[in-house]
C-alpha cells in the first residue's frame, strides 16, 4: 500500500512539475508586459476611474459592465475543456482534442 501512495505522489509531482513548466513562461511574460506597461503609463493604473459615472452607484455599475463584458470570456473558456474531453470519450485521439482547445 505504501508503494501505491508513494507512486501516487511521485505521479502528481511529476504532472505539477510539467503544468508548471508549460505555463509559468508564459504567465511571467505577462506579468512582465504589465509591470512595464504600468511603468511607462502610469496612468492606466487609474483608467477605471474615469468610467465612474459619478454619484455611489457609479463604481457599482462600472463593475457590472466589466462583468458581464468579461462573463462570455469566462464560459467560453471553461467549456472548451469539458468540450476536449467529450472529443476523446467519444472516440477522438488526444491530439484531436488539444487541437480544439488551441
Amino acid at each position: 500500500r505504501r508503494s501505491t501512495v508513494s507512486g501516487l505522489l511521485c505521479s502528481v509531482g511529476g504532472a505539477a512539475l510539467s503544468t508548471a513548466a508549460d505555463t509559468l513562461p508564459t504567465v511571467g511574460v505577462g506579468l512582465a508586459l504589465s509591470t512595464a506597461a504600468l511603468h511607462f503609463l502610469p496612468w492606466l493604473g487609474t483608467a477605471y476611474q474615469s468610467l465612474d459615472g459619478g454619484g455611489s452607484l457609479g463604481p457599482l455599475l462600472t463593475r457590472l459592465a466589466v462583468l458581464a463584458c468579461a462573463l462570455p470570456l469566462q464560459l467560453c473558456e471553461h467549456s472548451t475543456v469539458s468540450y476536449a474531453s467529450a472529443i476523446q470519450r467519444a472516440g477522438g485521439s488526444s491530439g484531436l482534442a488539444f487541437a480544439f482547445l488551441l
